[in-house]
């Protein structure tokens, strides 16, 4: 049984995941009240939709979707029930597989089986006036991935049942193929005077420019260059978008045609203060990780900086519950999977041996 805990997004998953299954699905979010789940009606699928409040306490396989400055938090107050079960984390953020395991480990439980997505599933929109909710654009082919190849398969396996948009991929794509990381920061840190003075706008349809786009490519150029030194799927920015959205109408020859243009992204406000998860999230816990692994790895990161640079003025990054940086876990991994690799071992330290014949993948 399925359980999906988290923010608005939370809504989206477990709506496409029960639609999918014609399974019940527990769901615990502060947005959706419980008095208003028994009315709420579903307005665009045809297959029924069961949700309950809470976390069902016949619970097998977990969803946490969750800022990445929250994860910790969320994960910690229901490390008990989530111990030694399926989780998957949507999005995982930056390393998320690898920080929910070293967490565990410190609180001395069992640790999940755990796998991450790129981004959030899907999109919604919930009316609470009429007690009504409009399931929004599914992410096509998402990429997901956890320690090991075979654990990979398996969750792909299991999760798929309820999200048959998921795609099998390795923590490397999933960790540094975020398109938000790029898109963010960008449009936020191009538009600060207007956010910082309360300016109400469209994010995607008045604050993007050919200029904001520009500088979202030089972060992308970087990134990609660091994915391929390590061995993700090395797809643009706007291939990435494509992939998710061109079954739901994406079009463009051009990234800012694909974002400007898309119908998906019409309505989405820009936000209204500069301590955001755009900023919050996607510099500290995205752009600043990808810079520090670029130093280590020697790969170009002069606008990586620029970027962490202006963040650090304009939204200093704030006292987070980890006991070490994502970038540095990912990088122990990776160094782990070469030296195991080298001695002609498939196994990532800390990890049971595969019962199979599989090896780690990189696309």
């Amino acid at each position: 049984m399925l359980s999906i805990i988290g923010g608005p997004q939370a809504i989206s998953a477990a709506v496409y995941a029960s639609a999918n299954t014609s399974e019940e699905v527990g769901i615990l979010s502060p947005s959706l009240p419980h008095e208003e789940l028994p009315g709420m009606r579903v307005e665009n699928l045809e297959n029924p939709v069961r949700l309950r409040h809470g976390v069902l306490p016949e619970t097998t396989h977990f969803v946490v979707i969750s800022d990445s400055t929250k994860l910790k938090e969320v994960i910690f107050a229901h490390r008990q029930q989530i111990a030694g079960r399926k989780l998957l984390l949507a999005p995982g953020g930056f390393a998320g597989v690898l920080r929910v395991r070293a967490w565990f480990e410190k609180w001395g439980l069992a640790a999940p089986e755990v796998g991450e997505v790129t981004a959030f599933i899907t999109g919604g929109k919930r009316d609470s006036a009429a007690s009504q909710f409009r399931l929004g654009a599914v992410k096509r082919d998402l990429p997901i991935a956890a320690a090991t190849a075979a654990v990979t398969r398996e969750l792909h396996a299991e999760f798929g049942r309820y999200f048959p948009n998921l795609a099998q991929s390795d923590l490397v794509t999933t960790t540094l193929s975020n398109a938000n990381h790029m898109i963010h920061p960008a449009v936020v840190l191009l538009n600060a005077a207007r956010i910082d003075n309360g300016e109400p706008f469209l994010f995607y349809r008045e604050g993007l420019s050919p200029a904001t786009v520009r500088f979202m490519e030089a972060l992308d150029t970087e990134r990609l260059e660091l994915v391929k030194a390590l061995g993700g799927e090395t797809l643009t920015l706007q291939e990435w978008m494509l992939r998710y959205y061109e079954g739901e109408g994406m079009r463009g020859e051009t990234l800012l045609e694909c974002l400007q243009t898309f119908s998906g992204f019409a309505g989405s406000a820009a936000p209204t203060t500069l301590r955001h998860r755009y900023l919050e999230d996607d510099v500290w816990f995205g752009l600043a990780q990808y810079l520090s692994l670029a130093r280590q790895r020697g790969t170009g990161f002069e606008h990586l900086q620029s970027a962490a640079t202006a963040t650090t003025i304009l939204c200093p990054r704030i006292e987070s519950a980890d006991d070490d940086e994502p970038w540095q876990l990912l990088s122990d991994y990776l160094g782990g999977r070469e030296r195991n690799r080298h001695f002609g071992s498939t196994r990532v330290p800390g990890e049971q041996p595969d019962s199979g014949n599989a090896t780690e993948t990189g696309t």
